[in-house]
């Protein structure tokens, strides 16, 4: 509309200037403005397909399915024997601090230009800024509690490093076998 109204204010003023009537003067503003249309939705769809809402969006569902698996991990793995191999596997598979911290980075770093998009959705960019600033509580708790599994993985990859000088409390200590000459 706001176009439509600079075409229409350049018709009615400097029309009527002209000795003939030159009804061709919007064509001036017309082909311009298709061209950039078309190279508009061509970078649209082409080079930016995915909305920074979207993006924004699916950061926080990898976030939340990340701090979830290390709630119920952590759960499950105090229910369990240290000596069960499921218990090494559990560890095993509790992402990494670093990954969480690096996902909530990614995360800050999508909000800087959210607020630029229109967007159509059930979240807009306020609640998204919201549920981050939420999920920084959330985030610096599971870190805290996932110092065990940092301290667990290291022990496990430690152990994995020099099996035979380490033994766990409960086994026996092997007897050394004399050499016979």
């Amino acid at each position: 509309t706001v176009f439509g109204m600079i075409i229409g204010d350049v018709m009615l003023t400097y029309g009527p200037l002209f000795p003939a009537p030159q009804y061709t003067l919007a064509l001036s503003f017309i082909y311009p403005m298709c061209i950039y249309v078309a190279v508009g939705l061509v970078c649209s769809i082409l080079i930016f397909p995915v909305s920074t809402n979207e993006k924004a969006l699916g950061i926080l569902a990898k976030l939340t399915a990340m701090l979830g698996g290390v709630q119920a991990k952590a759960l499950l793995s105090l229910q369990m024997d240290i000596k069960d191999p499921q218990w090494w596997s559990i560890i095993n598979e509790t992402p990494s601090r670093m990954a969480i911290f690096q996902t909530y980075a990614a995360l800050g770093e999508t909000l800087t230009l959210i607020e630029l998009e229109a967007t159509v959705g059930r979240l807009s960019a306020q609640d998204i800024k919201i549920l981050k600033k939420e999920l920084n509580r959330v985030i610096v708790g599971a870190a805290s509690s996932m110092g065990y599994y940092e301290l667990q993985r290291r022990l496990l990859e430690f152990r994995q490093k020099t099996p035979k000088k380490f033994q766990a409390p409960n086994e026996k200590p092997k007897k050394k076998e004399k050499k016979r000459k």
